[in-house]
């Protein structure tokens, strides 16, 4: 259920949502939960817009007891591993709480500023700009982001780890809703390389795609899997919902 304030700005959307999944991190201690997801956001000005969320499990489904956490290669910190941490207990979460300024230099590019608690697990700062002609198949991009690690123990507190990220990007219109991207930089742990994916948009609104990242980090030190690849698909809101939305239910 989601509601919209009259007027053009401020103007204020917020709602009330049911959410299930399952935590992926060490595929031997399996976790899931679920309950009410509270979302807000208000637009300021054309542009500025404010967002918050907030979870409160019901249930979480989970092995016992909590495996031993991982202490991380010598090298390379645990970035992600760790995400059993995060949801364990039922206590009201703050999942996201940012602001976002979208704006437009010109004609054929497009910029992006955002700072706050961009998810569970990391917050910080980070920019992005886009060129993308409308005519044109190709679209360069290039984003740098400033991450630290938030606590499980307060919506404002952190861990001991900050990193930076960036990455120039590239995309391409194959044509027949196919979409191309390679994204070159610099990740979480450290580690330097590339990400490259393959989408298909239906003219429905549903995608699915699938992508692998390859980095200098050896295999040996990545664990589980070897390397980062996964599928991924979306379906539009209101093909479940039975009215308009711009919402989307995704997974990967």
């Amino acid at each position: 259920l989601y509601l919209f304030s009259s007027g053009a700005y401020p103007r204020l959307r917020y709602g009330i949502d049911i959410y299930a999944g399952p935590t992926y991190s060490d595929p031997d201690n399996f976790i899931a939960e679920s309950g009410l997801s509270f979302e807000a956001s208000m637009a300021l000005m054309p542009g500025l817009t404010l967002e918050a969320e907030l979870r409160q499990p019901i249930t979480v489904n989970r092995v016992e007891p909590l495996p031993n956490l991982p202490e991380g290669e010598q090298n390379y910190p645990v970035v992600r591993t760790d995400a059993v941490r995060y949801d364990n207990d039922t206590q009201l979460e703050l999942r996201r709480f940012t602001a976002d300024y979208v704006f437009r230099p010109n004609e054929n590019y497009f910029g992006r500023i955002s700072a706050g608690q961009f998810e569970q697990m990391y917050g910080g700062a980070s920019a992005e700009i886009l060129w993308k002609p409308s005519g044109s198949r190709i679209g360069l991009g290039a984003e740098l982001t400033y991450a630290r690690k938030r606590s499980p123990d307060g919506p404002f507190s952190y861990d001991d780890f900050d990193a930076f990220t960036g990455f120039i990007s590239a995309y391409y219109e194959f044509g027949g809703e196919y979409l191309g991207q390679i994204d070159i930089g610099q990740y979480l742990a450290g580690d330097t390389g590339a990400t490259v994916s393959l989408d298909r948009e239906f003219g429905n609104g549903f995608r699915v795609g699938a992508y692998a990242t390859i980095t200098n980090m050896p295999t040996e030190d990545f664990g589980e899997g070897s390397f980062d690849k996964g599928i991924r698909f979306s379906v539009p809101a209101s093909w479940l919902l039975g009215y308009p939305s711009r919402r989307e239910f995704a997974t990967t």
